[in-house]
């Protein structure tokens, strides 16, 4: 599965394809993909990254990209 943000509420989706843009609480959502084989709950084989600008964890394969955060710059990923 892949994990996309929304760079304008923080919205986090588990979803094969792009998440619809509707029913952002800030307008329209701007996804942008930070994983490609990810999680949002602890899975064999992915590693737990929580990005210290805004606090989310996700799980991943490999270290999510740095895409922009809605706390403002990019996502700064740590491995748990």
């Amino acid at each position: 599965m892949h994990i996309y943000i929304c760079s304008k509420c923080g919205a986090v989706v588990e979803k094969d394809s792009m998440p619809a843009v509707s029913g952002c609480p800030k307008g329209t959502h701007s996804w942008s993909i930070v994983a490609f084989n990810g999680s949002l709950v602890a899975k064999p084989g992915l590693h737990p990254y929580q990005c210290r600008n805004c606090g989310i964890l996700i799980y991943s394969d490999s270290m999510p990209s740095t895409v922009s955060c809605h706390f403002g710059g990019t996502h700064s990923w740590i491995k748990l």
